[in-house]
């Protein structure tokens, strides 16, 4: 499908080195592949081992340009390719080892063909020996790593593709790579979610329900109006003075992030505990205290709180004789920010130090001992986001769902005004089969948060699971009019859609109807993102498979509208250019592509093809030899080029070159029966 393919986040264009002349830099994700015991596999059959591995080799060629991706380089059992986004990089990386799982389903195990894959995404060096630099240095370190069939992804890529691609990505720690300064944070990719442990991509259908460890150690504090309690209220500025000064100076700190000294005054207006407060306002810690003065001496008390445990960290009282008031001001605020943000922090390493063993116990199949370790930390500095996300990823991994259904309903209670936990519990509920309790937290979570479009997929899958087609369709019907919900969901959902219509249902009509909704859908989402040409793909992909195939040629001219520089979309017009037999339209829809994509030889194939039958013969076999010309390891494609050419010369009458062309074709792909019929 041209559809999946978008399921990107975008990436800057190669540009030129400014200061190095001939060198030009770009970002985009790398991925290197490498047949598993391929030495030895040679040795036991050097003739059938490469045939094989040539044949794999073709489709990593085929299927990466339906991922925006090109395969740079091929040796005898590796691969070298870059993608445009680390989404796509990942997206085809899964797809492929299904392909390669599928393909050695039927040989025995000493004859399959495995690979193992490293990605990492980061900026690419082209000089005169090709892609360079630490980025790729480190895909190609990454590699080795992965299990036999598996993907291996470093934590730059990790961070990209967790809340965008439904997988599951298991954390392997921080690895040491050679040749490279610095340690890597490495996750091994799962198709399946379920079946990664210690860490989860987005659940798919409540994506927002737990967020990663790297965005929740973002610090949040709160700096609670300092209470004066002296005998002249005149003087009762030094106290908000310092609350000001310790909230500016706290927010310094790039990794903390600080309620406003206006919504702080708000708050402590209502007079309640500051842990209290802490939690109106959402943050994890709360700094207060009070301002004592008594003529020329001055005492100032401060305490730091956790809120989520309402666990006092750290207490001190400083005295003072008042010499100069405003240096007395600069060096309280300046003690008191440097030992808060010390203790801060000597706390949140001491509350995620246990993370790690408890995941490694959990890894180790030690899952009772894990349980003991997330009790412990729960009860030491309460129901954090991340002990919950590395608990229930956990649990549910082991299938301990009784566990996890409690940790959620504790979340659910800890957390009462934030509606994804009760939207994930109605998801367990729904996963053990207690459909009524379901649907109840379901309604009673879309109260809360009504304008919650991803719960509505979530509620649309469960009336789906439980028979009610309507009421599904209902709900994702709202969910798909929403402009605010991300675009990529729907598309997820509707590749899905496409997927089920490829079959017929358990009932006569279940196909047709289905079909129908996917329309109507894709209607919705055409109106809600009106400038992107994600709906037009997708609406192309349906009709292209129903046989609509001028309506589909519309679609996919539509969506380039606003996606020129996605090159599938442009191959799938031109083959449907040529399949619709209009050759004018094949020469111009190939000259735009030419245009975009000068360095790609395929649309040269498309162009050359027009022109022949356009009658324009010298300019056909000027343009085929061009783009063959620009054909590197890839026999099947020069194959098709020389075969191609063949069919020029025989148009303008040169039959002793259409000879020559078809031989040096079937030279390469001897069984092609396209040139031998020729």
């Amino acid at each position: 499908m041209v559809a999946e393919q978008y399921l990107m986040l975008e990436t800057g264009p190669l540009i030129d080195d400014g200061e190095t002349r001939g060198i030009k830099r770009r970002l985009g994700a790398i991925l290197f592949a490498d047949v598993v015991e391929y030495s030895r596999m040679m040795g036991e059959d050097e003739v059938g081992t490469r045939s094989a591995v040539v044949a794999r080799a073709h489709l990593f060629q085929r299927f990466s340009g339906e991922f925006s991706g090109e395969v740079v380089q091929m040796t005898g059992d590796g691969l070298f390719l870059l993608f445009d986004s680390a989404v796509d990089a990942v997206a085809f990386a899964v797809k492929i080892q299904k392909r390669m799982e599928a393909d050695n389903r039927d040989l025995p195990e000493s004859r399959q063909i495995r690979f193992r894959i490293g990605i990492n995404l980061g900026e690419i060096i082209f000089d005169d020996n090709g892609p360079t630099g630490d980025s790729v240095n480190i895909a190609a370190r990454l590699e080795p790593l992965a299990r036999p069939g598996q993907i291996c992804i470093s934590a730059s890529v990790y961070e990209q593709v967790r809340t965008r691609l439904t997988f599951g990505y298991e954390y392997l720690g921080e690895q040491t790579l050679k040749n490279i300064a610095e340690p890597v944070d490495v996750f091994q990719v799962h198709e399946d979610a379920t079946s990664a442990i210690m860490t989860t991509g987005r659940r798919r259908m409540l994506p927002g329900y737990v967020e990663s460890v790297t965005e929740a150690e973002t610090i949040s504090i709160v700096v609670l109006p300092f209470q004066f309690r002296g005998s002249d209220e005149s003087e009762s500025w030094f106290a908000d003075g310092l609350t000001e000064d310790i909230t500016t100076s706290l927010s310094r700190f790039h990794h903390f992030s600080v309620i406003s000294r206006a919504s702080a005054f708000v708050v402590a207006s209502r007079e309640i505990a500051p842990s209290d407060a802490a939690r109106q306002l959402g943050v994890r810690y709360s700094v207060f205290g009070s301002v004592r003065k008594s003529g020329p001496r001055i005492r100032i008390a401060i305490q730091l709180q956790d809120a989520i445990s309402d666990r006092l960290i750290w207490g001190e009282q400083y005295d003072r004789v008042i010499d100069d008031i405003f240096d007395l001001q600069d060096e309280i605020t300046q003690t008191i920010v440097a030992a808060t943000a010390v203790q801060i922090e000597a706390f949140e390493r001491e509350r995620l130090r246990l993370l790690p063993p408890a995941n490694m116990l959990a890894y180790g199949g030690k899952v009772d001992e894990a349980i003991k370790v997330f009790d412990d930390q729960e009860q030491r500095f309460g129901l954090s986001e991340e002990l919950i996300m590395h608990e229930f990823s956990m649990l549910s991994q082991q299938g301990r769902m009784v566990e996890a259904q409690a940790l959620v309903e504790r979340a659910a209670k800890a957390y009462p005004d934030e509606p994804q936990y009760m939207g994930l519990l109605a998801e367990i509920y729904d996963q053990q089969g207690e459909h009524e309790k379901a649907l109840e937290q379901y309604r009673k979570t879309l109260e809360r948060d009504p304008d919650n479009s991803m719960l509505r997929i979530a509620l649309a899958e469960h009336y789906y699971g439980v028979g009610k087609m309507e009421e599904a369709y209902n709900e994702l019907g709202l969910a798909f009019l929403d402009p605010d919900l991300d675009i990529d969901a729907k598309m997820q959902v509707l590749i899905g859609f496409f997927e089920m219509t490829e079959r017929e249902g358990e009932q006569p009509n279940d196909r047709p109807d289905l079909i129908r909704r996917s329309y109507a859908l894709i209607e919705s989402l055409e109106k809600a993102h009106p400038e992107s040409g994600k709906p037009h793909t997708i609406h192309g992909d349906f009709l292209l498979r129903d046989g609509e195939l001028e309506e589909a040629r519309d679609q996919f001219r539509e969506a380039l509208r606003t996606e020129k520089e996605r090159f599938p979309i442009h191959m799938q017009l031109l083959q449907l250019d040529l399949q619709l037999g209009d050759h004018g339209s094949l020469h111009t829809d190939a000259e735009e592509t030419i245009s975009i994509f000068p360095t790609v030889p395929e649309p040269y194939i498309y162009n050359g093809i027009a022109l022949s039958q356009l009658k324009q013969h010298d300019a056909a076999i000027e343009t085929l030899i061009t783009g063959r010309d620009m054909v590197v390891d890839n026999p099947p494609l020069l194959a098709q080029f020389w075969s191609s050419l063949g069919d020029a010369y025989n148009e303008a009458g040169r039959h002793a070159d259409s000879d020559k062309a078809y031989d040096k074709s079937l030279a390469l792909e001897p069984d092609n029966s396209g040139t031998l019929n020729n």
